[in-house]
C-alpha cells in the first residue's frame, strides 16, 4: 500500500519528504520526534526492504523495464548528466549491462532531469553509441523519493541491486561485483549487511540535523541549541560517537570562535582516542582545513597526523595525505611531497590520484604555509575536516 511519510526532525521541525512507504511491515518506523529532545530518524530504504516497482515518467533511451520479475534481479543505477564521475562510470556500467543480461539481469539508468535534457547530453559527443543501456527520465523525483532519499542520501552515481522487489544493496559502482555475484549465486543475504547501511542513513540525517542547526544558531549569534544538539547526538549514537564529537571539535574551533576551549576539548579527544588513527586523522584535518580557523596549532596536527599514519597498517592513503598536509602547513615542501608521493602511491583505486597530482604540481614552486582563514559565512557545513566519501545529503526544509 502506497502512503506518504512524515518525517519530523529531532528539532522539531516536520518534513514531508514525499516518500512512498514500499517497505514491508517488518520495515523500521518512522520514528515521531518530540520537540523535547533528538532522536534518530529511521530510513524507509534499507537491504532487505521490500519495494514497489518505480513509476517511470518517460524513457529516453533503451528498452523500457516495466516491471520486477519473480526471482529476477535488476540493477538500477542514478546518476546526473553534469556528474563527471557518473560519465567516468558509464563503461563499467555498460560493461555490467552486456555481461550480466545473458543471466537474465535488467539494468536501466534514471535522472530526475527532463528528458529533452537527457536526450540532448546523450547526442553530444556521439554518447549515445558508448552508453547504451536503457535511460529514464524522473523530473518529478517519485523514483528518486523513492530509492535514494529513503536512505537520507543521495550520492551519484549510485547503483540499487533489486530481487523480486526486495533491495540486495547499494553503493557504488566500483563496489557492485562482490554483491552482484553473490546474488546472482544465491549466496547473499541482506540481512547481514542492513545494520550496517542503517546506521549508515541515521548518521547522515544527524549529520544533517547538526549542520541545519548550526547555519540557524549563525543567523541569531546563539550557539547554545547547537551544544544542546551535539550532545543529544553524541550520547544517542554510541556507535559513532567519535565522529559526532569531531564535529563538535570543529565547531568549537571554526563556526562558534570558541578556540581556546575547543583545543582543549580535542586534546581530551587526543588522550580518548590515542589508539585510534582515524580519530587522530580527524582532528588534524579539521586544524588543517577548517575553512574558518583563525590560529591553527600546525605542530600538533603533524604529530596527530603522524600518530595516525605510525598506527595504520597497512598504510592508508588518506591518512598519508594527511600528513603531507601537515608538513605543507608546516613549512616543509620536502616531506609535503614525500609523503604526498607516497599517497598517491597508496591510492591504488585512483580515487583521489588525479587531485593529489596536480596539488604536487601546484607543491613544486607554491609557498608552503597554513592554509589561510576565510570570513565566516556559514553555509551549514561542519564537516570541514574530512572528505564526504558518501555524496551530497537530503537536505532539510522547514
Amino acid at each position: 500500500m502506497r502512503k506518504e511519510v512524515m518525517w519530523t526532525a529531532g528539532f522539531g521541525m516536520t518534513v514531508l519528504l514525499g516518500v512512498t512507504a514500499c517497505c514491508d511491515a517488518q520495515a523500521p518506523a518512522v520514528v515521531a520526534v518530540a520537540k523535547a529532545g533528538w532522536k534518530r530518524a529511521q530510513p524507509l530504504m534499507f537491504p532487505g526492504a521490500k519495494v514497489q516497482f518505480p513509476s517511470i515518467a518517460a524513457w529516453v533511451q533503451g528498452t523500457p523495464v516495466t516491471s520486477w520479475e519473480p526471482g529476477g534481479v535488476c540493477l538500477i543505477e542514478f546518476f546526473q548528466t553534469n556528474c563527471g564521475h557518473c560519465e567516468e562510470s558509464a563503461p563499467l556500467m555498460s560493461e555490467y549491462a552486456r555481461v550480466f543480461a545473458s543471466q537474465g539481469v535488467k539494468f536501466f539508468a534514471v535522472t530526475d532531469e527532463a528528458p529533452a535534457v537527457v536526450a540532448a547530453w546523450l547526442a553530444e559527443d556521439d554518447r549515445a553509441s558508448r552508453i547504451t543501456y536503457p535511460i529514464a527520465a524522473d523530473p518529478d523525483k517519485s523514483t528518486l523519493k523513492r530509492f535514494q532519499l529513503s536512505t537520507f542520501q543521495n550520492p551519484t552515481p549510485r547503483v540499487f541491486i533489486v530481487k523480486s522487489g526486495v533491495v540486495q544493496w547499494y553503493g557504488h559502482p566500483d563496489e557492485l561485483d562482490v554483491p552482484l555475484q553473490g546474488v546472482l549465486s544465491g549466496q547473499w543475504s541482506p540481512e547481514t549487511i542492513r545494520a550496517e547501511f542503517v546506521l549508515n542513513s541515521q548518521e547522515r540525517r544527524a549529520r544533517d540535523e547538526i549542520n541545519y542547526r548550526l547555519t540557524e544558531c549563525e543567523k541569531t549569534g546563539d550557539w547554545a541549541p547547537l551544544r544542546v544538539l551535539l550532545d543529544e547526538v553524541i550520547a544517542g549514537f554510541p556507535e559513532r560517537r567519535s565522529k559526532f564529537e569531531l564535529m563538535r571539535f570543529g565547531a568549537l574551533l571554526g563556526a562558534m570562535n570558541q578556540e581556546v576551549e575547543g583545543y582543549a576539548y580535542g586534546r581530551t579527544l587526543e588522550a580518548q582516542y590515542a589508539a585510534d588513527p582515524k580519530s587522530l586523522r580527524g582532528l588534524a584535518r579539521n586544524v588543517l582545513t577548517g575553512v574558518y580557523i583563525e590560529h591553527r596549532d600546525v605542530a600538533w596536527a603533524l604529530q596527530l597526523a603522524q600518530r595516525a599514519d605510525a598506527l595504520t597498517q597497512p598504510s592508508d592513503a588518506f591518512t598519508v595525505e594527511t600528513v603531507a598536509l601537515a608538513c605543507w602547513a608546516s613549512g616543509d615542501r620536502d616531506g609535503a611531497l614525500a609523503a604526498l608521493e607516497r599517497a598517491i602511491q597508496l591510492d591504488t583505486k585512483g580515487k583521489s590520484r588525479a587531485e593529489w597530482s596536480q596539488k604536487k604540481a601546484l607543491w613544486q614552486s607554491a609557498t608552503p604555509g597554513p592554509a589561510p582563514s576565510k570570513p565566516r559565512n556559514i553555509k551549514g557545513n561542519m564537516n570541514e575536516g574530512e572528505s564526504a566519501e558518501d555524496g551530497p545529503s537530503v537536505p532539510i526544509t522547514p
